[in-house]
This record gives C-alpha cells, sequence and structure tokens, in this order.
C-alpha cells in the first residue's frame, strides 16, 4: 500500500479548511442530496463528500456502507486531491497503490473509485466528492461530466455558507459599534459640552474652572483613543482578515508604542522598561501588535502611579506588568469569562470603558491566541499575551 502523500502547501490547505468551520459539524440535507444524486447518476452504491483534515479524512455527507471518518493515511481521496481533475480507479486490486489497503482487502471492499477535488476560490483542494462500488467499473464521459458538476455544486454550498456566517458577523460588528458609540462615546462628549456650557453659563469661576477644564480635556482624550481603538478594531472584524502575519521585531515595535504613550506615562511619574529581546520576531500583523501594545501599556499606566511597566517576553508569550493596584479575584474571573468589561476609574480616577481589554480579548480569539492574567491585589498585574 502507498500512503496518500501531502501536497507541498499543506500547511496553509489546512488552515484554509478550518477557516470553512466544517469538520465535525452535522450532517446537512444539502450535502446529503448531492451524495444521493452522484450516486444515482453514476449507479455506485456509495458516494461521499470527504474533508482531508492532517490525520483523517471525514465524511460531510455519505451513501452506502461507510463510517464516519478513515484515517487518511489509506484514503483515496488523499491521492485524488494531488491532482486537478478526476481521479478514477477502475480496479483497486490491479493498483499497487491500494490493492493491499484495507478498504480494499476489508469492509467496505472498495474496488471502483472516481474521486473530482473540491476546490476553494483560492485554489486548495480540501476534500473530494467521490463515487465507489465493490465491483471493478469505469464511468462513461457524461457520468464523469456529472461527477465534476456536483463537486462544484459542492463548493458552492460550501462558500454560501462562509458568506452567511461573514453577514452574519459582520451584523455583529455593526450592532456592537453602535452600542459602544450610543453609549461610551456619546456620554463622555455630553459631559463635555455640560461642562462648556456651564462655564459659557458663568457657574464655573476662579479655581473651579481650570479643574472642570482639565476634566473636559481628559474626557476628549479618552474619547479620542476610544474611537481609535473602535476605528482599528472595526477593520479588523470588517476586513475579515487578520493582517499581514509576518515576523516582526518586537522590541522595535515596543519602543515604537512606548514613544507615543511617554507623556502620560510621565504625567503619572510612571517607569517604563523595555525588556522586550531584540533579537526576537514575532509572527502578526504590525498594526495588531501594535494594537495590543498599546493598550496594555495604556491599561497598566492608568492603574499605576509612581510605579514601573514593564514588557517582556519569553519566546511567543509577551507580557506587560505594572507594580500598580492590582485585580481581584472576581475582576480576573469577569475578565476571563464575560464578553463586556466593567471599567475602573485609574489611580488618578481616570474614567474608561474597559474597551480596549474587550476588543484585544476579542481580536486574540479571532487569530486563536489567548490571554493570560496573574494580578494581585496593591501589588500590580501581569497580562501575557501568547501568540499561536
Amino acid at each position: 500500500m502507498v500512503a496518500a502523500p501531502l501536497p507541498a502547501n499543506e500547511e496553509i490547505r489546512l488552515q484554509e479548511l478550518y477557516n470553512l468551520e466544517l469538520l465535525d459539524t452535522p450532517y446537512e440535507e444539502e450535502f446529503d442530496e448531492i451524495v444521493r444524486i452522484a450516486s444515482k447518476i453514476c449507479n455506485a452504491p456509495m458516494s461521499v463528500v470527504t474533508l482531508l483534515d492532517s490525520q483523517r479524512q471525514w465524511f460531510k455527507a455519505k451513501t452506502g456502507n461507510l463510517g464516519a471518518e478513515t484515517p487518511r493515511s489509506v484514503s483515496f481521496c488523499g491521492h485524488a486531491i494531488m491532482g486537478d481533475t478526476i481521479m478514477e480507479i477502475p480496479n483497486a486490486l490491479d493498483d499497487e497503490r491500494f490493492f493491499d489497503n484495507p478498504l480494499v482487502t476489508e469492509t467496505p471492499n472498495i474496488r471502483f473509485y472516481a474521486g473530482m477535488p473540491l476546490v476553494t476560490q483560492r485554489g486548495y483542494k480540501i476534500g473530494t466528492l467521490c463515487v465507489i462500488d465493490t465491483v471493478p467499473r469505469h464511468l462513461d464521459e457524461g457520468q464523469l461530466e456529472s461527477l465534476e458538476t456536483l463537486a462544484r455544486q459542492v463548493m458552492r454550498i460550501i462558500e454560501l455558507r462562509v458568506k452567511v456566517r461573514e453577514l452574519n458577523e459582520l451584523t455583529n460588528v455593526k450592532n456592537k459599534i453602535i452600542s459602544i458609540i450610543g453609549h461610551d462615546v456619546r456620554n463622555p462628549l455630553a459631559s463635555v459640552k455640560n461642562i462648556l456650557q456651564m462655564k459659557e453659563m458663568g457657574f464655573i469661576k476662579g479655581d473651579d474652572e481650570e479643574k472642570f477644564l482639565k476634566m473636559a480635556s481628559e474626557q476628549v482624550d479618552n474619547t479620542i483613543s476610544m474611537v481609535s481603538n473602535l476605528a482599528e478594531w472595526g477593520r479588523l472584524n470588517l476586513t475579515g482578515h487578520t493582517g499581514e502575519i509576518r515576523p516582526l521585531p518586537l522590541h522595535a515595535i515596543t519602543d515604537g508604542c512606548i514613544k507615543g504613550l511617554t507623556l502620560n506615562i510621565e504625567d503619572k511619574k510612571n517607569t517604563i522598561k523595555n525588556e522586550t529581546s531584540e533579537n526576537i520576531f514575532t509572527k502578526i500583523d504590525e498594526n495588531s501588535l501594535s494594537f495590543i501594545l498599546r493598550n496594555l501599556i495604556t491599561n497598566a499606566n492608568k492603574f499605576t502611579d509612581d510605579g514601573t511597566i514593564t514588557i517582556k517576553n519569553n519566546r511567543q508569550t509577551i507580557s506587560v506588568c505594572d507594580t500598580g493596584t492590582g485585580m481581584t479575584k472576581a475582576q480576573i474571573e469577569t475578565l476571563r469569562t464575560q464578553g463586556q468589561v466593567t471599567s475602573t476609574a485609574g489611580t488618578h480616577n481616570e474614567g474608561g470603558t474597559g474597551l480596549g481589554l474587550m476588543l484585544i480579548k476579542d481580536f486574540l480569539r479571532k487569530i486563536k491566541s489567548e490571554m493570560f492574567i496573574d494580578s494581585e491585589v496593591g501589588k500590580g498585574t501581569c497580562i501575557h499575551i501568547k501568540l499561536t
């Protein structure tokens, strides 16, 4: 037996498959209908929509005496995706690749096989539509053409599912943006407007004037930061991808983020240290990495007064640690389990919405990465970002 080979683009091919979110989903009538039609047209007792995972071929739809999956190493479909057209095996006993294959020598006793690769719009072969028989035979020209057409129809159904899912995600993004704008942006601006109106009406005078104007300035700064975060998060979601993933110099990008936040850090008499390794390159989109670092440093500065903020790394884990107020176990659990984050005033009573951490958490989920928190009240917090 010759084990099914791996395509040269196997790693990217698998990612394409996983992005479709089809593996291990329930059987669906749309796919079941296609295998029934393929079986009838080709006069074959078995027909399958297979998806080729790293170690197995899994059946999204099937007719006949077949289980739910088989090892990829013994699969006929693993061989079929190496080509661009239908792979037809008239008699498996006469083929050196399959004559002693357990799918031939044991149940389901395959003799005839014909499989057409399922190809995504980007050209990756994720599986096949195939027909199988227990006796040697051939497909005629009309049957071959029909099998190709049905395989394309399988991909159209898959692509339609992806479009529907993306549409739902975009709707969720839109609703979340509207919700945040309606509450977290409108309220601070309303406060600023009230302060300015009170000043115009003469209700704010003398020493109170400087205090209230500083308060208004802080509200505006907070709102600008919030809108920037929201715009960047919306871009990452609405574009449907996570940017250009490439090796990035972590130390240099961290330095850039620190420079942009220097005034805020100095205003609270904090010291910031970039202890990331200069020879470490992190695989992530540059805008996304800057977004994460900027928000974590800002958050650390918010809860630290006359203390130290340290950014460091351990392989693919980036940590932002502070010597600030720390978090209770209940606060950590709320952040870990809930989608919304409740804001807490900073050491100078800085306002906020908790939006930054919420958006970081949401983005990390999309790129299959994680955020961990170590914290102790009165001693500080470390937030660890583990990238894949």
